[in-house]
Formats: C-alpha cells, structure tokens, sequence
C-alpha cells in the first residue's frame, strides 16, 4: 500500500514535538516507500522556520533534503491534471471541512496517484480523505 504523507507528519519526523514518535512508528509499519510531492518540500521548509529556532530549522530542513535525495521518499509528479481535480474537490470537500488551496492539491494528488492512504496530523485534512474513501494513518488528535 502506497502512503501519501502531508507535511504536518513530515515535519513530526524532523522536528522532535509531540508526535514525532508516532510518526515514526507509523514510517516504520510502512510496506512501499512512502510518498510525497514539490508541495511537501515548500510546506515542510516554511513549518520546520515556524517553529522557532534558526539552527534547529536549518538541521531539520538539511536531513529532509538529504533523506529526499537518497530516495527515502517517492515523489509524486505535480501533473497539470491535478490542478483540475483540486478545483473540483473545492466545490465538494472544502467548505464541508474548511480545507486551504494546499489541501485540496494534496488530496488531488492522493486520487491522481490512486494511493491508499494518507498519513497527516492535519485533522480537517484527515475527515476530508476519509469522505473521499482514503485511509487515514497517524490521524491522532
């Protein structure tokens, strides 16, 4: 089963909070690598700054970068369909479950990609794939 993880569960294996040890756990129980897309790599750079701490942010955004180039993750291609679909699930998904543009294309990408399951803290992010039949992992609130 492919996962797609969203950056609030990227971040929580970068940056030590709260949910990083679960996050871990759940990248452990994985069968396929993980995957993820250019939006990943924006969101995860803007919340790892965020959070405070310069040099921690820098150390943070560094293992990412390494992790990403050594193919711990598989990206997913940002296909011009994709912002068609996120278009579409703006009129469906968004008001029901006040989802940002950011959401709406990683869910895009989720159905694009066909994957099963979606890993995210984000708990609006987690109701919206359920309604549209994805597993949620890691949704711990």
């Amino acid at each position: 089963m492919i996962a797609y993880l969203d950056s609030s569960f990227v971040v929580a294996l970068y940056v030590a909070e709260g949910r990083s040890a679960a996050a871990a756990q759940v990248l452990r129980t994985m069968d396929q690598r993980p995957a993820i897309s250019v939006l990943t790599d924006i969101e995860v750079a803007s919340a790892v700054y965020r959070k405070g701490d310069p040099s921690r942010a820098q150390a943070a955004q560094r293992l990412y970068r390494q992790d990403r180039a050594a193919g711990v993750y598989q990206e997913l291609e940002l296909e011009p369909a994709i912002y068609e679909r996120a278009r579409l699930l703006a009129g469906g998904v968004a008001g029901r479950h006040l989802l940002r543009s950011m959401d709406l294309l990683h869910l895009a990408i989720a159905q694009h990609y066909r994957v099963a399951a979606l890993a995210t803290f984000d708990k609006r992010l987690a109701k919206a794939a359920e309604s549209l039949g994805l597993e949620v992992l890691s949704a711990q609130f």
